[in-house]
């Protein structure tokens, strides 16, 4: 069993609200059905640009506020791995670089939603399987996994890869507090004036009002 394993949590987090938070505490709470032992180092990593999202803040403004988030948050950190002006990467890409800092990665968290987008070839996720990575998949309300014999794309996978991927695809059950929070929701109800108090940090609405993102969400549809 795997002692104190670094667990990447890469998003766009656009933005961070407190179910992030929440999913991190949830794989620290689950540490003995995961498979290891100790405290997890959950590194939040920012994507600059994403391969299923169209309309995100700039990356700078993410961070920002990423950082404000994490300043009460133990064992979460930011990693600022994507730069500004970066085409379009995979998660495994990431992997390389982070084995360049000389890091590696036990764990990689993803929604239900993103393995049924076809998120698992599309962010080469099943290259990180197959080199001893593992997904943690945050089961959330309306994309249960039933099966892990069913692949991304909704159809029956062989045997070996059933296999292989079985023993690497952890499911994890959305966490109940703060259920169902998402950064859309967040964002359509900045554009409409309300108010996200109970959805993101003080020092995010902050940030937000500050930098007028109600004006700059609106401008892109949310």
């Amino acid at each position: 069993m795997e002692t104190n394993p670094v667990v990447v949590y890469a998003g766009t987090f656009n933005p961070i609200h407190y179910g992030h938070f929440e999913v991190a505490k949830e794989v620290q709470a689950q540490q003995g059905r995961i498979g290891f032992q100790g405290v997890a180092d959950i590194l939040f990593i920012p994507i600059h640009r994403s391969l299923l999202k169209k309309q995100i803040l700039p990356l700078e403004m993410r961070v920002s506020m990423i950082k404000l988030s994490l300043k009460d948050e133990k064992n979460m950190s930011l990693l600022e791995l994507d730069k500004e002006g970066d085409v379009a990467r995979t998660h495994y890409d990431r992997l390389q670089s982070l084995r360049k800092m000389g890091i590696n990665p036990s764990y990689w968290v993803i929604g239900s939603d993103a393995y049924f987008h076809k998120a698992v070839r599309l962010f080469r996720l099943d290259d990180i399987i197959n080199e001893g990575g593992k997904l943690l998949v945050m089961q959330r309300s309306g994309s249960y996994i039933q099966d892990t014999k069913i692949g991304c794309d909704g159809h029956p996978m062989s045997s070996i890869q059933s296999a292989n991927i079985q023993s690497r695809v952890i499911l994890l059950n959305e966490p109940e507090k703060h259920r169902g929070i998402s950064s859309t929701q967040i964002r359509n109800l900045v554009v409409a004036g309300g108010d996200p108090s109970l959805l993101v940090p003080k020092s995010v609405i902050k940030y937000m009002k500050e930098h007028d993102l109600q004006e700059f969400y609106r401008s892109r549809g949310g």
